[in-house]
């Protein structure tokens, strides 16, 4: 979250922390992402039941168990997304290795488009909010 846009916030903007994770959402995304919200209203991906946290959160952070490559245990709140294909997530520095301050393509698209490449994420990723209007 610290490297994410919305750093500026804290946790209980949006989630009850006294409420399991599935029930502690209090705040949704198009409360303060309207005009977001209302482009993807009626688009093609809305349409198949894909919603902000997909994209913007999908699960690339790993507490304990990494159920695949691009695939983590829990919702990552970086939520910005590189669309550049060749962006990587992560860097080493010395032994560690660190996150970027945005998502890339392989988690935010292919977790779902999984025949799909990289390369056509990225062109698809523009205008994705709008698809099929």
């Amino acid at each position: 979250m610290l490297a994410s846009p919305h750093k500026s916030l804290n946790c209980v903007i949006c989630h009850n922390p006294h409420k399991k994770y599935k029930f502690s959402i209090k705040t949704k995304c198009e409360s303060c992402h309207v005009s977001q919200a209302k482009g993807f209203k009626g688009s093609t991906m809305e349409a198949v039941g894909v919603s902000c946290i997909d994209c913007h959160m999908p699960r690339a952070t790993k507490s304990a168990v990494a159920y695949g490559k691009f695939f983590g245990d829990i919702r990552t709140h970086l939520f910005r997304i590189n669309t550049d294909a060749s962006a990587k997530m992560f860097y080493k520095e010395g032994k560690k290795t660190y996150a970027n301050d945005f998502l890339t393509l392989e988690f935010a698209c292919l977790n779902c488009h999984k025949n799909k490449d990289k390369s056509w994420a990225s062109k698809m990723a523009r205008g994705v909010h709008t698809a099929g209007k």
